[in-house]
């Protein structure tokens, strides 16, 4: 079995690599559930003003589980790991250089795909 590349950061480019991919998350999500929060405003009073109607029920529905998820959790936890580590260098495999440096979570996709999200990002990028 071949040995996994490895690559080595400095402990402190790494926090600020987590740090800046955080608040990036923090702003999309951010900007993710207000548009949500919003366009669900918009479907509640439609329906409101006519409560029968299936089409709009169905409206308030859709919107509703497409609500954008947090993922700070994520980044506070990496970010608690590294400032815990006493070494200066940091020896990453290159899926978690991928993930910590890169940004590439395994629910990045997932985060993504949601259209608040997408809308979101052209926003704040």
């Amino acid at each position: 079995m071949a040995e996994q590349r490895t690559v080595k950061v400095l402990k402190t480019a790494l926090i600020a690599t987590l740090e800046a991919n955080r608040a990036a998350h923090i702003n999309t999500y951010n900007e993710a559930k207000k548009e949500w929060e919003e366009e669900l405003k918009v479907a509640v009073s439609t329906l409101a003003a006519d409560p029968l109607n299936e089409e709009l029920y169905q409206k308030v529905c859709r919107v509703r589980q497409q609500e954008p998820e947090s993922y700070l959790k994520e980044y506070n936890r990496a970010l608690l790991e590294m400032s815990m580590e006493i070494r200066t260098e940091i020896e990453l495999t290159l899926p978690e250089f991928a993930q910590l440096c890169n940004d590439e979570w395994n629910w990045s996709r997932q985060f993504l795909s949601n259209s608040y999200t997408t809308k979101a990002l052209s926003k704040v990028r």
